[in-house]
Order: C-alpha cells, then sequence, then structure tokens
C-alpha cells in the first residue's frame, strides 16, 4: 500500500590503491568500522544497515520550479526513532526504488539522490512524473490598483485547473511562489496556506476528486494582492 519500505543503507569501497587488500579496515564517515577484503581495481559494496517497516508517505505535488505543468510523484521519509531510523545521519548517495509484490518479486520504480540527511531531517526522493494526475495554472486576473506615481498594488487570481484520473481522491500539494509583500485574500477557494517555508514560497493542499471526463477539471483559485510593487 506504499506505506512502509525497508531502508537498505550500503557503502561502497573501490580500491584504487595498486595493491590488494586481504582484510582491510575502514573507518566510515559516521564513525562505523568495517572490514572488507578488496582487490585492486574492485568496487565492493557493503550493507551498513537494514531499516525495515519505515513509514513512507507519498506525495503529489505541482511545482513550476521544479516541472512545467507536471505533477511531480515523491516519496518521503523521517530520518528519526519513532520513523524506525534516527541511528545516524543519512549520507548523500543514489537511492534506488523498487516495489516488491505478494509473490516477492520487485519491480524498478526509479531512482533519485538522496541529500544529506540529519536526524531528524526528512528525506525526499523524485519517482517521476504522475501521469494520471493532471493541473494546469492560469493567471485568471492580474490588475493594478492604487498607483502611486511607479509604485502600485496588485489583484491577482492564479486558477487551477486539476484532474484526478484515478479511482479515488488524491491530495496534491501546490506550491506557489510570490514576491513581495503580499496578503492572501478570504475568497481564495485553493484552502489555507498547509506550510509557509517563507514569506515567497507557500504550500498548499488540495483534495482532487477523481474525474472521468477531461473537460470538467476541479477548479481551485488562490486569490491575492500584493503590496508596494515597483
Amino acid at each position: 500500500d506504499e506505506t512502509l519500505g525497508t531502508l537498505k543503507h550500503n557503502f561502497k569501497v573501490v580500491n584504487g590503491s595498486g595493491e590488494d587488500f586481504d582484510d582491510a579496515s575502514f573507518v566510515l564517515p559516521g564513525g562505523q568500522a568495517i572490514k572488507a577484503s578488496v582487490e585492486y581495481g574492485e568496487g565492493k559494496q557493503v550493507l551498513l544497515h537494514a531499516y525495515k517497516d519505515v513509514p513512507l508517505r507519498k506525495e503529489y505535488v505541482f511545482d513550476l520550479a521544479r516541472a512545467h505543468d507536471a505533477v511531480q510523484t515523491d516519496i518521503v521519509f523521517k530520518n528519526a526513532v519513532d520513523q524506525k531510523l534516527g541511528l545516524q545521519p543519512l549520507d548523500m548517495g543514489k537511492v534506488r526504488m523498487f516495489q516488491v509484490n505478494e509473490s516477492g518479486e520487485r519491480t524498478f520504480l526509479g531512482e533519485d539522490w538522496g541529500r544529506f540527511t540529519a536526524i531528524g531531517d526528512e528525506m525526499r526522493l523524485y519517482m517521476g512524473v504522475a501521469q494520471d494526475i493532471k493541473v494546469e495554472r492560469k493567471v485568471w486576473q492580474d490588475e493594478h490598483k492604487n498607483v502611486r506615481g511607479n509604485v502600485y498594488d496588485t489583484d491577482t487570481i492564479h486558477r487551477f485547473e486539476l484532474k484526478n484520473f484515478k479511482d479515488k481522491p488524491v491530495k496534491v500539494k501546490i506550491i506557489e511562489r510570490i514576491d513581495g509583500e503580499w496578503e492572501l485574500m478570504p475568497d481564495s477557494s485553493i484552502g489555507p496556506i498547509v506550510k509557509r517555508v517563507s514569506n515567497e514560497e507557500v504550500h498548499f493542499e488540495v483534495i482532487v476528486q477523481p474525474t472521468s471526463d477531461p473537460t470538467k477539471p476541479q477548479i481551485a483559485d488562490l486569490h491575492f494582492q500584493r503590496k508596494n510593487v515597483w
């Protein structure tokens, strides 16, 4: 059900020293000591730890800064003890993602570079574009008001047309970046701000109902006013 996973933390040792090592000791950045026999020119992958039943969440993200008019599919998990992790920071490295079916067969889903994740932080991994969820943003209104020489305010509506071709509702995170000083208007149908990363980056969440008619998208309006634009 894509809510639990096993994270296998591997470290790759490559011997380019010009000689063979029958029983070498390696101390890793996290302080762990491992032993491995590595011949010259050989690369060996060493399993450091396997974290089982790690809680995962799947997110659908619409962010024009990441991909134009495409909904991204992300897997997110937290490096914390109560999330079956949190024993050590997770090194930056390539993460390969697989899904296991009921018979135990693995299907490759994709890969991404996971950033260094300290204890308590979240790791976000990009899995690809969601083909059955579509979002289109349109500038529905952009008026200049209260003009004072070369300074003015704006009254703007960004309209989001959302289509969900799955058989159940999905939650889509919409990330908007608005420059300068601004205020969210109460008649916005996109909903309240779920997370304010900064004054210029805010996150909204929209529950998108299933549709079978692509000509009838679900509408969500973001109505805001910018102040003292020049």
